[in-house]
């Protein structure tokens, strides 16, 4: 079954996001009209976004600033939408009776599935039909096929056909491009755009002859492209405040294909999360989003110590009924709309806005969570006590500070089982999910600890900070721990420490890289780089 391709252009995914739940009449009829859209839409001329929109469903769409799409690429992306559509619809191939598969038209025009490819982007405009077996193939419709070969003159002929490159020629095309290197210095681009001239072929495909000659012995000092592997590394090496000027000097690449490699590290790891099923899905509650509860009061430092710990265990009340729900809701949103941001993304260009979307989000997330643990901080150490039978204040140290690191684990998995929707206390689930661990450490001990011979909990035992471990992608996405211990304290700059702690969360909800530039006033196209310094002088300042 052809994998459903992704659809490039931002306002047609937009189109296609309102369309996919309407009556399947209705998805028939768009369906038609954007075929012959396909055979109408001219290269070198830009459409409006309002335009399109009517084209296809037959209404005006009342969009106060309508975004502006190049000829080329609607082009493009219309046969991504129509296969889309078909999708939605549940096309079957009955209802196409009439219609040829890529292989008949492949025949028909004599030309390779790769060119047909290529003509596909030209405006080809394919169907994604479903046969009795459920499985899917793309179709055209005859009537398109014909009215296609009218307006791309030759195309019945096989006028389009390219033979391949013979290893003659190939051998002639790298002679020639190291003679460019060798005497006038050019580049490999340029040579392979004076070679394609020479020869008639286009410019990738020379490129890519070239390309592989520099794999195999390079002659214009180019390195190979990195892997996914090297992307991870750089992603790392970047997390921990190295410049994008050294990661040049040391890969001896471009600063575009360092940020890209990087980009699609990050892509993967968010991806990875999704087909894992650790970000779920369905609706987003954006109301709980914008309430107070799930904005202010968050990204508090975890207690340092055992006492520390019990001191606010103690001191805590009930958890607030509207607070709780109004977190609840929102972390559960947050990964909805995570788990949407990641299916968007493309596989081969992710763009780093949609990544910063997507990872702020997960970060809110996680400060969320941290303070609906925290909340139940009572009902753990009540429930350790009980289960006990002594306070934890004379029980062994070192057990007591395990059990209390699994105790806080358990809670965090409770967290992620309850449903914001059906209502119902946190405490409850918290409550079973740590008796059960308890239970299960007191009866591997043989019993309660309170009469061994160990030392006592004194209270200055020291904690882990659980809050860096409650949700799985906080592994990457939170700086080093000495940038907050600097940040909050109002170093290296102040300038410094507003930046940090506005951007991780460290006291309200975390902000995106555009959302910091409005706040503190900061140049657009400057923030990674600011933020990249900010880093660095906070792990300098550290050490």
């Amino acid at each position: 079954m052809p994998r459903l391709p992704e659809q490039p252009i931002d306002a047609i995914r937009d189109l296609e996001a309102q369309l996919r739940f309407a009556p399947r009449e209705a998805l028939l009829r768009d369906i038609e009209r954007a075929e012959r859209l396909c055979l109408s839409i001219e290269p070198g001329v830009k459409y409006p976004e309002d335009w399109v929109c009517q084209a296809v469903t037959g209404y005006r769409a009342q969009i106060v600033r309508p975004r502006l799409m190049e000829g080329s690429e609607l082009l493009a992306s219309m046969p991504v939408l129509l296969q889309r559509l078909c999708e939605h619809a549940g096309l079957t191939e009955a209802e196409v009776p009439d219609s040829l598969g890529l292989d008949e038209i492949s025949e028909r025009w004599r030309v390779s599935r790769a060119t047909l490819s290529r003509l596909r982007r030209r405006g080809l405009p394919t169907l994604r039909v479903r046969d009795g077996r459920r499985s899917a193939r793309v179709v055209v419709r005859r009537e398109m096929v014909e009215a296609f070969e009218r307006s791309h003159e030759g195309l019945d002929r096989g006028a389009v056909r390219s033979a391949r490159l013979s290893a003659a020629e190939t051998a002639r095309i790298v002679a020639r491009a190291a003679r460019y290197r060798r005497c006038l210095g050019w580049s490999l681009n340029k040579a392979a755009g004076r070679l394609a001239g020479k020869t008639g072929r286009s410019r990738e495909a020379v490129r890519q002859v070239l390309q592989r000659a520099e794999a195999e012995r390079p002659m214009f000092g180019h390195a190979p492209p990195l892997r996914e592997r090297e992307g991870r590394v750089l992603r790392r090496a970047r997390a921990r405040g190295v410049t994008l000027q050294a990661m040049v000097k040391a890969t001896r690449r471009s600063p575009a294909s360092i940020r890209r490699a990087i980009n699609l590290a990050r892509a993967g790891l968010l991806r990875d999360l999704l087909e894992r099923g650790v970000l779920e899905t369905g609706l987003v509650d954006e109301g709980s989003l914008r309430a107070k509860p799930a904005n202010e009061g968050l990204g508090g430092p975890a207690p340092a110590t055992l006492e520390e710990l019990l001191r606010a265990a103690r001191a805590r009340g009930a958890a607030v009924p509207f607070e709780e729900r109004v977190r609840l809701s929102a972390y559960q949103s947050l990964r909805r709309r995570a788990a949407a941001g990641v299916a968007g993304l493309s596989r081969l260009h992710p763009a780093a806005a949609a990544l910063d979307r997507i990872e702020t989000d997960l970060r809110w997330a996680a400060r969320l969570k941290a303070e609906l643990v925290r909340s139940q901080l009572r009902v753990i150490v009540t429930t350790i006590e009980a289960r006990v039978g002594s306070p934890i204040e004379r029980t062994p140290a070192g057990p007591m500070v395990a059990l209390l690191g699994e105790a806080i684990a358990a809670a965090s998995t409770a967290v992620d089982s309850i449903d914001a929707a059906r209502g119902g206390r946190v405490a409850a689930g918290v409550g079973l999910a740590v008796d059960r661990v308890v239970a299960r450490r007191v009866k591997a001990a043989g019993g309660p600890w309170s009469g061994r011979a160990a030392p006592m909990a004194g209270g200055r035992e020291a904690l882990g900070d659980w809050t860096r471990t409650l949700c799985e992608w906080q592994r990457w996405l939170e700086p080093d721990a000495r940038v907050r211990r600097v940040a909050v304290a109002g170093g290296p700059s102040e300038a410094d420490a507003r930046l940090l702690v506005a951007r991780f969360g460290w006291g309200g909800r975390p902000r995106t890289l555009t959302e910091l530039c409005e706040e503190l006033d900061l140049p657009e196209n400057r923030a990674p780089a600011l933020e990249q310094a900010a880093l660095c002088r906070a792990l300098d300042a550290a050490r």
